[in-house]
């Protein structure tokens, strides 16, 4: 799950790097201040939907297990569950950091589960 929080967080970085190349290089070329402040309102529309899709994309596909994730590890680490912060981030991540710290939370409590005993 963490290295696909992960993908979907450079997937996210990509798309913006490559929507701000494109703005800063239309926004050289541009001749007036009018056509400026068109382009940096067509930029601001286009990050804004950009973040939504990306939003959509990790409601329908990560954040339910996820938060199933996390809850599960939490019932097993009972010593963390009453420090543990409600899971606001888990459930809205923001942007490619939140997303990032996310994955990184699910990893810290993964590596945290007492070994389980072997079959043997």
């Amino acid at each position: 799950m963490a290295r696909a929080l992960r993908a979907l967080a450079r997937e996210v970085m990509a798309t913006d790097e490559k929507l701000r190349s494109r703005c800063d290089r239309e926004n050289e070329l541009a001749k007036t201040e009018q056509a400026k402040n068109q382009l940096r309102q067509s930029c601001n529309d286009e990050s804004l939907k950009a973040t939504q899709n990306f939003l959509a994309q990790y409601e329908d596909k990560y954040r339910a297990e996820v938060l199933i994730l996390r809850e599960e590890m939490l019932r097993r680490l009972p010593e963390l569950r009453q420090k543990a912060a409600p899971p606001v981030l888990a459930s809205y991540p923001t942007n490619a950091l939140g997303l990032r710290e996310v994955a990184s939370t699910l990893e810290v409590l993964a590596k945290l589960l007492p070994k389980m005993p072997s079959k043997a």
